[in-house]
């Protein structure tokens, strides 16, 4: 059991310029692969039968892939060097100031122990070593368990990675990795025998260990370069699919699968009825595959989601796609008018009200959908 300090690799690292002699280096080293900025845009929101605009800024920070030797994969995506816990590893919004007030997710996604009665951070005491000798990228990111989250926190990792032999390194995923995830590794040309299926409990010693800190964060920004990837692979898996079949093109994303109780729509039905009557076909993406939520938005000129559900698929739409978004008044996210700043979609979002049951400030309480507002959504993209 032994006492960590938390270093980013600016701290310890030889800087390089390009990401290719990092790759090729034999010490510790960093590469900053995104330049802080902030992206300004507009929200359209209709609430209570008004429609007005919330001018949104997003700052995005420096974002680096670093190379760490002699290195430890413990947990998910934890990286350590000796005594070093690499702060590139953590997600973006773990801090020095609130690392220790996030006990459990250290505990739970990286397999290390952070008492209650004080600040420090330690290796489990009971964890099992396993050991290789070829050098690894961690894809794994702490919440990539949840869809969207994989999607831009993990798969988007490969952005950076575009003009590298992706064989030439072994690949860190989490034992618990879903067939559709795996599957897009090998759609994007890692071959299967260079992926490690980690367990959580075990601590991995490799001779180096690459880190990219995630292009995205929680459903609140990714990287434009993330973005365009995503848009620009997922279309060529369409065009390389001849099995996809085109769908409608004015789409309702519903949630009539087993997450219908998360952020429950208590009037969907009704919802539902009045989309129809404006030749809306309703799609439950829970129930199809991952390329038939592909496919299906793919095509779409209209499409209408709550947010969540497969609608952060929106990045395959085509340019010009008007998306209504139907938002919870607890949990609001502006992800897909984000996303429209790059692609050229014409975004409303319709502002949900709580109900007489819903649980005040809980994320994942049921909201209602006034129909008005609906109504009114659709005369102004239709």
């Amino acid at each position: 059991m032994n006492k960590l300090e938390v270093k980013k690799s600016t701290e310890f690292a030889l800087e390089h310029h390009c990401i290719s002699t990092l790759l090729e280096s034999n010490e510790n080293g960093f590469f900053k692969y995104f330049s802080r900025s902030t992206i300004s845009f507009d929200v359209a929101i209709i609430s209570k039968g008004r429609k007005h605009y919330k001018n949104e800024k997003i700052e995005l920070p420096d974002l680096h892939i670093c190379k760490v030797k002699n290195a430890v994969v413990t947990g998910k995506c934890g990286v350590l060097q000796g005594s070093t816990l690499i702060k590139d590893s953590l997600p973006p919004w773990m801090t020095q100031d609130n690392i220790f007030k996030n006990r459990e997710l250290l505990k739970r996604a990286y397999h290390l122990e952070a008492p209650n009665d004080k600040d420090e951070l330690f290796t489990h005491p009971e964890a099992e070593f396993d050991e290789i000798s070829e050098p690894v990228v961690v894809l794994a990111s702490c919440t990539d368990n949840a869809f969207s989250h994989y999607l831009f926190e993990s798969f988007a990792k490969l952005h950076i990675m575009l003009n590298v032999d992706l064989n030439k390194f072994k690949w860190v995923v989490s034992s618990s990795i879903r067939s559709y995830q795996l599957n897009l590794l090998l759609d994007a040309g890692i071959k299967a025998e260079n992926i490690i299926k980690k367990p959580h409990n075990t601590y991995l010693k490799v001779p180096f260990a690459i880190v990219i800190e995630s292009p995205s964060h929680n459903n609140l920004w990714a990287t434009p370069a993330s973005l365009l990837f995503m848009r620009s692979f997922f279309k060529g898996l369409i065009n390389k699919n001849p099995m996809m079949k085109a769908t409608a093109k004015r789409i309702y994303l519903d949630r009539a699968d087993e997450r219908a109780a998360m952020r429950k729509i208590v009037n969907e039905v009704e919802i539902v009825d009045i989309a129809k009557k404006n030749d809306f076909s309703s799609y439950t993406p829970g129930a199809l595959s991952f390329s038939g939520k592909i496919d299906a938005i793919s095509n779409a000129e209209y499409i209408i989601g709550q947010y969540g559900g497969g609608l952060q698929l929106c990045f395959s739409a085509r340019q010009g796609c008007r998306i209504v978004v139907l938002q919870s008044p607890h949990f609001f996210r502006a992800f897909i008018s984000f996303m429209s700043v790059f692609f050229g979609f014409e975004v409303i979002n319709i502002m949900g009200q709580s109900t007489a049951t819903s649980e005040p400030k809980h994320n994942n309480s049921e909201l209602l959908i006034d129909q008005a507002d609906f109504e009114e959504s659709l005369t102004q993209i239709l």
